[in-house]
């Protein structure tokens, strides 16, 4: 089956801001043991995450 895609592109739209939604709704306990970082460990964790992002 194919779509047009503009069709497409609009169905993308919809799934992306349906799953930010669903992500700006849950509690925002997402360690492995769900206690919430502090600052540092935010940050520390940040920068792992976008230093992981730079070198991949």
């Amino acid at each position: 089956m194919q779509i047009p895609i503009a069709e497409f592109e609009q169905i993308e739209e919809i799934l992306e801001n349906y799953g930010l939604a669903q992500l700006m709704t849950e509690p925002f306990d997402h360690t492995e043991d769900g206690d919430r970082l502090n600052r540092e460990e935010a940050l520390s964790d940040y920068r792992s995450l976008k230093q992981n992002n730079v070198d991949g």
